[in-house]
């Protein structure tokens, strides 16, 4: 089905995109990006997004679909302005950590304008996170402030006991010894003052959690620059219409791709965002309904639309366009999806929370599979893993990116950050390689991280666990291939011996599934061996387990 659209809709979407260079690979093989450099003011996130929250105006800003509490611009950047105040009554200042652990409701952009305003380091995390993973997150940030959603302040309270750095507790909502921020939302607004200055290319204005390459959460450290330049780049390569266009929030807001190519984006956009708390099956009706007209999209929904059994009794003809990411997709589907829905730009993005996120995006023509070429100012590079060496078109090795995206390193880890920046080149862990027009194609990854739904399971942690078994004498955890969420975790396990009959692959998995968050359970069920296959140095041959499924 095709479908016409009137007015500013008429006009191809990557008008102005439709560039291609006989001259993007070097002789070095470093491959250069179509897109001429963009224009990024010298100024900080909050400073700018405060300027286009006036420049928008009266047009729909937000809209919390569980209460039907709508927001203009103009209402947002009023609350903006009282939070600031507000927050900044309680002592928070430039610099200060403000850890946010809360499910998407309409609150949460307005909080992080506001943390922005005033040069404080907004630093999102999981909702579905334990008492563990929280306590070692607000150690590692060093957070002296902390907002929770509603029914999550029993874990956050457990995890922040003894924990002498966070100073007050704020709530979407109602819990005993916590500010509610609805306080914060009715304050007279006479502490606020123009959003604070920072330098963009020193200070910090989001510190995001990511398993990177080795297994453990390490603080991604990203400058007002880094983000400001990526909203710029994605702009100039997905261009949309302030006032006309709407976009569905349900990709969760803690994720870099539902933070910044999400919140960000629509707010320097003047585009109307629809909030859900999550995806679920009520995600049709709300596109319907609400006429979306771009879809933000992971793997896992691509299928859900595809496979669903009634998906032609939603109205879906709003939609022009879709950007993918957070993981690969056949080419297969994408072509399904396109043909499916009738959405010719139907576009792949890749990056990661290290490249604030996007590095690459796909641009006319299409090319199905394809994670499209550099963002602007963005170089890439694809290097053989046993040398180092820079590889030609169609070559497969590991995926380095280099530009002014890339994370100023991981927070207080200079280990870490030296050995996934090497030479002003961020080492991705994922492998790939290009084609002769600069099309860059992911198909695998360096790193041993499971990505199940976009989440990273990392199989060390599942191991480490696995050993805390009593009868359980070694372990190995690998990835196995999932149509729906991409990959699910699956341990192989050898035994000690005389090991009592009940210990069976059920009770395994259960052990480590009652003691983990919900996307790092054994989905992929439990697997006995004589032995754990390894190289002579100890390091588990994962590749050897992939390969006997």
């Amino acid at each position: 089905m095709r479908r016409s659209y009137g007015g500013a809709f008429r006009r191809p979407f990557f008008h102005g995109t439709e560039r291609r260079l006989a001259s993007l690979i070097g002789t070095d093989n470093i491959v250069y990006s179509p897109r001429p450099s963009v224009p990024c003011p010298h100024l900080s996130l909050g400073k700018y997004l405060m300027g286009k929250l006036e420049e928008h105006g009266n047009q729909e800003a937000l809209m919390d679909i569980p209460t039907g509490r709508r927001m203009s611009f103009t209402q947002l950047r009023d609350a903006v302005i009282r939070v600031t105040s507000a927050l900044s009554k309680l002592g928070i200042k430039k610099g200060d950590v403000v850890l946010v652990c809360s499910t998407n409701c309409l609150e949460f952009p307005v909080l992080c304008v506001a943390v922005l305003n005033l040069g404080a380091v907004f630093s999102p995390v999981n909702p579905a996170s334990t008492v563990d993973d929280l306590q070692r997150q607000l150690e590692l940030s060093q957070a002296s402030c902390v907002v929770g959603g509603n029914g999550l302040t029993v874990n956050i309270d457990r995890a922040s006991q003894g924990n002498t750095a966070v100073k007050m507790k704020i709530v979407f909502g109602c819990a005993e010894g916590w500010i509610p921020f609805s306080v914060l939302m009715e304050d007279d607004g006479r502490s606020y003052s123009h959003p604070e200055p920072v330098d963009p290319f020193q200070h910090m204005a989001f510190l995001s959690y990511s398993s990177g390459t080795t297994g453990l959460p390490k603080g991604v450290m990203l400058t007002h620059h880094n983000v400001l330049v990526n909203m710029m780049q994605f702009s100039q390569s997905f261009p949309t219409q302030a006032g006309e266009d709407k976009v569905l929030a349900y990709l969760p807001f803690y994720h870099a791709y539902g933070l910044i190519v999400k919140i960000l984006n629509c707010l320097n956009g003047g585009l109307s965002m629809s909030i859900v708390p999550r995806f679920d099956e009520s995600f049709l009706q709300t596109m319907s309904q609400e006429r979306i007209t771009i879809l933000h999209l992971v793997p896992p929904v691509c299928v859900f639309m595809l496979k669903h059994p009634d998906i032609r009794q939603y109205d879906l003809s709003a939609i022009r366009a879709a950007l993918c990411g957070a993981a690969p997709i056949g080419g297969d589907q994408v072509a399904e999806f396109r043909e499916r829905f009738g959405i010719e730009d139907f576009i792949q993005g890749y990056g990661l929370t290290e490249t604030s996120p996007l590095a690459t995006i796909d641009c006319r023509p299409v090319r199905v599979g394809s994670v499209g070429q550099a963002m602007s100012s963005v170089t890439l590079k694809v290097v053989d893993l046993e040398t180092g060496e820079s590889l030609g078109p169609g070559q497969s090795g590991e995926i380095c990116i280099k530009g002014p995206n890339v994370m100023a390193g991981y927070y207080r880890n200079p280990e870490a950050t030296a050995n996934a920046i090497k030479g002003d080149w961020l080492h991705s862990g994922d492998i790939g390689h290009f084609d002769e027009d600069g099309y860059f194609f992911v198909t695998d990854r360096v790193k041993e991280l499971i990505k199940y739904k976009a989440q990273q399971v990392a199989p060390a942690e599942l191991e480490g666990l696995l050993l805390t078994h009593p009868w359980v004498r070694d372990a190995a955890v690998i990835g196995v291939p999932d149509p729906e969420a991409g990959e699910l975790p699956r341990a192989y396990v050898v035994l000690k011996p005389g090991v009592p009959s009940d210990v069976t692959a059920e009770a395994i998995k259960k052990f480590v599934d009652e003691k983990v968050t919900s996307f790092k359970r054994l989905r992929g069920g439990v697997g006995f061996l004589e032995s754990i296959p390894k190289s002579p140095s100890g390091k588990i041959l994962r590749r050897t387990l992939k390969s006997q499924l």
